[in-house]
C-alpha cells in the first residue's frame, strides 16, 4: 500500500506513456512529412526530364517551366515541415533529458543520473 506523502509508482509509468504516446504522434509525423517530400521530388524529377526534352521555343515549355517553379516552392514548404517535425520528435522523445526532467518535477521525483545511467529516487 502507498502513503500519501510520495507518489504513486502508477503515475510514473502515466508520465512516460503520455511522453512515449506524444513521441510515437511525432514520429508520425516525421513518416507523413517524409513521404509527402519524397513524392515532391519524383514529381519535381518527371518534370524536369519532360523540360529537358523540350524546346524552349513550345509553348509546352513555359507551362512545364511555370510547374517546375511552382513544386520548388512547395519543396522549400516540405522541407521546413519535415525538419520541424523532426525537432518535435527529438523534443518529444521520451529518453529526451528535457521530457524526463520535466515530467519527474511534475510527479514529485527527482532523477539520479550517476556515471553508471539514470534511477529513480521517491521524494
Amino acid at each position: 500500500m502507498f502513503h500519501n506523502h510520495g507518489p504513486c509508482p502508477y503515475s510514473v509509468c502515466l508520465v512516460f506513456h503520455k511522453a512515449e504516446k506524444a513521441f510515437m504522434i511525432a514520429r508520425g509525423m516525421v513518416r507523413e512529412a517524409h513521404s509527402s517530400l519524397e513524392a515532391l521530388q519524383i514529381r519535381l524529377k518527371e518534370v524536369r526530364d519532360r523540360l529537358d526534352r523540350v524546346s524552349r521555343e513550345e509553348a509546352h515549355y513555359l507551362e512545364l517551366a511555370t510547374l517546375e517553379h511552382k513544386l520548388l516552392q512547395e519543396e522549400r514548404r516540405l522541407k521546413t515541415a519535415y525538419e520541424n517535425a523532426e525537432d518535435g520528435e527529438r523534443r518529444n522523445s521520451p529518453s529526451s533529458p528535457p521530457v524526463c526532467a520535466r515530467a519527474m518535477r511534475r510527479r514529485g521525483l527527482v532523477l539520479n543520473v550517476p556515471r553508471t545511467g539514470p534511477s529513480l529516487v521517491l521524494c
